[in-house]
């Protein structure tokens, strides 16, 4: 007998997130930037992840999902879940030509505010299968105010804590082989003065920033996200702008 070797052929997916707090406004006509849609090579996956979105309670029929399901339909996606706790929501598309890979799609969420009883903070998450391996995309929206460093902490665990899945191999979310957690963590620069802050934006030293920011700080201590990774920082401080500007709070 001989053996033989048996040629595989590796498939990658490609995963966009996107967060964004919109503070109670309408989705825009014009998503294209948002969602990077002139890139030659689109996504296999969109997470869209909003926090402080206005009026009712439905994941579906809102102008959100509704305009991202459009554009997004048009383009040859397919909206395999969406989840809706309050004013944040999570919505997850497809390419169509990936669909029959993902299996076991579930959604979860978890009240945070008034100590577990109220969903204006918390989480919203939708959990599937890849080709067998498994992964969760997870929207937060943590506590906020410069002094409450320990209730976002204690919002974070409270969101590991509660959401529980139907499969037993994975029914929490560090159980997953993939984990992406985004947000509005509302953690910020503290023991800085806003004039510091100001010069090191305008000549682009966000590293410098980096130095005061709460959530390294409480990462550095095992406090949150342990084991986690987060992206290189590229962009300057997205808190807190006057409405409809890039001019930081003036009012």
């Amino acid at each position: 007998m001989s053996a033989q070797k048996i040629k595989t052929k590796t498939k990658i997916f490609r995963l966009y997130m996107v967060t964004w707090n919109v503070g109670d406004r309408n989705a825009p006509t014009d998503l294209t930037e948002l969602l990077k849609l002139d890139q030659d090579q689109l996504p296999n996956i969109y997470a869209v992840g909003l926090q402080e979105m206005t009026g009712g309670d439905d994941h579906v029929y809102n102008d959100w999902t509704k305009h991202l399901t459009e554009i997004l339909t048009d383009r040859g996606y397919f909206r395999v879940k969406s989840v809706r706790m309050q004013a944040i929501l999570l919505v997850v598309f497809v390419k169509r030509e990936d669909i029959l890979s993902f299996t076991h799609i579930e959604s979860e969420i978890s009240r945070a505010g008034m100590g577990g009883w109220w969903g204006n903070k918390g989480a919203v998450s939708v959990r599937f299968d890849v080709n067998g391996v498994n992964m969760i995309i997870v929207n937060a929206h943590l506590a906020a105010h410069m002094d409450n460093v320990r209730e976002r902490i204690e919002d974070f665990h409270t969101i590991l804590r509660t959401q529980k899945f139907r499969d037993k191999d994975v029914d929490h979310i560090l159980d997953h082989d993939y984990i992406f957690f985004m947000g509005d963590l509302n953690f910020r620069l503290q023991n800085v003065t806003s004039t510091y802050v100001e010069r090191a934006i305008r000549y682009g030293d966000y590293k410098a920033l980096m130095e005061y920011d709460q959530l390294l700080k409480c990462m550095e201590e095992d406090l949150i996200f342990v084991d986690f990774v987060e992206g290189q920082i590229t962009f300057p401080p997205t808190y807190k702008f006057d409405p409809g500007t890039d001019k930081y709070d003036t009012r």
